[in-house]
């Protein structure tokens, strides 16, 4: 059912994009054909008026005739011209629009400093060392006019969790991950964010140049990105890595039977539209790129939508290899990937609504073996998955939090 309503309301904007771009162009013709008319019709009046001035009054005199003719052809001579300055005003002031743009697009304010005095001493002290995030009270919105897209966000993440995010489209999920990275700055302007501040390791991240904070934090987003240019520049972007490295990761990720294939081995081309690479071997090649500069902190788009089963089962066991020690963060699609997770943040219009272990948000009591808190915003989406699916989570919830505190106190339950 739910595509159809999503189809209806594309033709829907579409339409109205298309009813916008029509009543302009039409306002547009039809303004400048009336304006065209009334220049005509102006200049059609003045020439009668010169004819009968010149003809009425003094038709005694001979030479008034040479005169009428000369007066004639002169205004004669700028009919178009009206015509033609008019159009060429409305499309004069039609481009200067774009010249706006760019002069709106010279004043945005550009990112803060790369790099910073302080950032050196940072990395002497071996900052960052554990993955430590600290969110306080963020307000953040893209622009001034708009609402929140996070609202009074606290969050606390201790090192080597892994953390998965969960909401609707639109509940700022995404957003995070901006923040994180910096690239949109926090809103202070809201009362009591004065004091609002992302700690990433005990430093607050905005004392942090862009490169340092930037590499230290890995992504693995929704789609493959891929430069086009050779699998080596798409690993090793930076040129930091020997080739024995680059191999070496190429066979950890099983991709390397299939660059020794190709005639130029590392050099070969991968560009967007090549044939050489399927899908799930670009996200092999940006998983590679990952796991070449393993860092404290790892976000991931959960990128399920795109590649087969086996592929993402691959992908999630190399990570938990790799980044076992990291902090991870995970947008989630699919719910079952982060039921054994540490713990589920819940978004809903930009605020926290639910943060805590997975198995916790589903029951009521400890040691229930069933779904019992039917009421919860995580609840009902895993309700929602249909029962099969859901009780699958369930359990891997359940088992998952009594791996991790031991069995419930109260009363022992059965393995399966």
């Amino acid at each position: 059912m739910r595509m159809y309503k999503q189809e209806d309301s594309f033709k829907k904007r579409f339409r109205a994009h298309l009813h916008k771009s029509t009543k302009g162009n039409f306002a547009f013709a039809l303004s400048s054909r009336i304006g065209g008319f009334y220049a005509d019709l102006a200049y059609l009046i003045a020439v009668i008026g010169c004819i009968y001035i010149l003809t009425a009054k003094n038709v005694s005199n001979p030479s008034s005739a040479y005169m009428t003719a000369f007066s004639l052809s002169l205004l004669l001579s700028i009919t178009g011209l009206l015509q033609f300055f008019l159009r060429q005003v409305s499309s004069l002031n039609i481009s200067m629009a774009s010249v706006a743009r760019i002069q709106e697009y010279c004043n945005i304010p550009s990112e803060p400093a790369q790099h910073l005095a302080s950032d050196d001493e940072k990395i002497k002290e071996g900052w960052p060392d554990q993955g430590k995030i600290d969110i306080n009270k963020v307000y953040m919105k893209y622009r001034p006019d708009m609402d929140f897209v996070l609202r009074d966000l606290n969050l606390e993440v201790k090192p080597g969790e892994k953390i998965g995010c969960v909401g609707r489209t639109g509940a700022g999920k995404s957003t995070i991950v901006q923040m994180l990275y910096r690239m949109r700055e926090i809103d202070r302007k809201e009362k009591g964010s004065m004091a609002s501040h992302v700690n990433f390791d005990d430093v607050n991240t905005q004392s942090i140049g862009l490169k340092l904070l930037r590499s230290n934090i890995s992504m693995i987003p929704q789609t493959p990105y891929i430069f086009s240019e050779t699998v080596r520049t798409n690993i090793d972007p930076l040129g930091q890595h020997t080739d024995e490295e680059i191999w070496r990761v190429l066979e950890d990720v099983r991709l390397k039977e299939h660059i020794e294939k190709q005639s130029n081995g590392l050099d070969t081309k991968i560009n967007g539209g090549s044939s050489l690479f399927s899908v799930g071997q670009k996200q092999l090649v940006c998983l590679a790129r990952v796991v070449l500069k393993p860092a404290p902190v790892l976000i991931m788009d959960e990128a399920t939508a795109n590649m087969d089963h086996e592929t993402d089962n691959f992908l999630q066991d190399k990570i938990d290899q790799r980044f076992d020690k990291s902090t991870r963060f995970t947008i989630a699609h699919r719910l079952t990937t982060i039921a054994n997770y540490d713990k589920v943040l819940v978004l809903s219009k930009g605020r926290k609504v639910e943060y805590d272990e997975p198995y916790k948000l589903l029951v009521n009591n400890i040691g229930d073996l069933e779904l019992t808190n039917k009421g919860g915003y995580f609840s009902i989406m895993v309700q929602n998955t249909g029962p099969i699916s859901s009780k699958q989570i369930f359990e891997i919830a359940k088992d998952a939090y009594f791996e991790k505190h031991g069995p419930h106190h109260h009363h022992h339950h059965p393995h399966h």
